[in-house]
């Protein structure tokens, strides 16, 4: 094929914002910046933590953990199976930590200070740079936490509508 051929596919290297790399091949150099006393900067993935944290389009900025977390920290923990989770601590107790997701309905305890990684000290949405410590971001967690029922009794009472709807009008229906 020629050089200039219009069938010929291009490729081009994505850059450095556009690559996807597991977390897990990054923690190394992630523990050893926040070691030195450097901030890291990564874009979660998932919906676990909407609408605090939106997939592919907000980013966190991680601190080493300088102090015990407190309710409505977000920290960077590995559970037992070694997956990297990014959660809410919603209690802290004498034995640890109990966290959540904001978008989740399940607590997780059980997790140790020896669990813990890293601490969101900023979110960056679009422009802005957000302090995780700043009134608005702990009043905004606190109402999150605080209206977690309310949204699941919500979500239950949806689904139970949308199939009681389904079977009325659905198309399965003869």
């Amino acid at each position: 094929m020629a050089e200039n051929s219009p069938h010929k596919k291009h490729y081009e290297e994505p850059s450095a914002a556009e690559r996807t790399v597991a977390l897990s091949e990054l923690m190394e150099l992630i523990c050893e910046r926040l070691y030195e006393g450097q901030t890291v900067e990564l874009m979660p993935h998932g919906t676990s933590m909407l609408p605090t944290i939106r997939d592919g389009q907000d980013s966190v900025i991680l601190e080493a953990i300088s102090a015990r977390l407190k309710k409505y920290d977000v920290a960077l923990y590995m559970r037992q199976n070694g997956v990297y989770v990014l959660h809410r601590v919603i209690d802290v107790t004498d034995e640890g930590y109990v966290f959540i997701g904001d978008n989740q309905f399940v607590k997780e305890s059980g997790i140790t200070d020896l669990h813990l990684l890293a601490r969101v000290a900023k979110y960056r949405r679009g422009d802005r740079l957000v302090s995780a410590d700043s009134f608005s971001e702990r009043a905004r967690a606190r109402l999150i936490h605080t209206l977690r029922p309310i949204r699941y009794f919500a979500l239950r009472v949806r689904r139970k509508l949308g199939r009681i709807f389904g079977r009325l009008f659905g198309k399965n229906k003869k």
